[in-house]
């Protein structure tokens, strides 16, 4: 079987700024959506490793095959990550300056 890429990914936003970013759902799914067409996002309020400073990017490693089974996809690569990340930071920082 051959592995599959990572198309999905779970964000968690930083604990200190969490209720604001999560009052942004509709907006941020939108900015990642333009962003990263090819990826989906699902955001949780809070990511059971990381830092609190920062968002947590987790990508979703597995898949059902055909078989039935549970695989583990590709590896992601480190820049795509960073990549998401810095979308995060920029939508943040474009969203404060929004409000002020």
């Amino acid at each position: 079987m051959t592995p599959h890429d990572v198309s999905e990914f779970i964000i968690a936003p930083p604990l200190s700024r969490r209720q604001r970013i999560i009052r942004s759902r509709e907006r941020l799914a939108h900015y990642l959506r333009g962003q990263f067409p090819e990826f989906e996002f699902r955001l949780i309020e809070m990511a059971p490793v990381g830092e609190d400073d920062d968002f947590v990017v987790l990508p979703v490693m597995n898949f059902v095959g055909d078989d039935g089974k549970s695989h583990m996809c590709k590896p992601v690569p480190t820049f795509t990550l960073v990549r998401i990340r810095e979308a995060l930071r920029q939508f943040e920082r474009t969203s404060a300056k929004a409000l002020h």
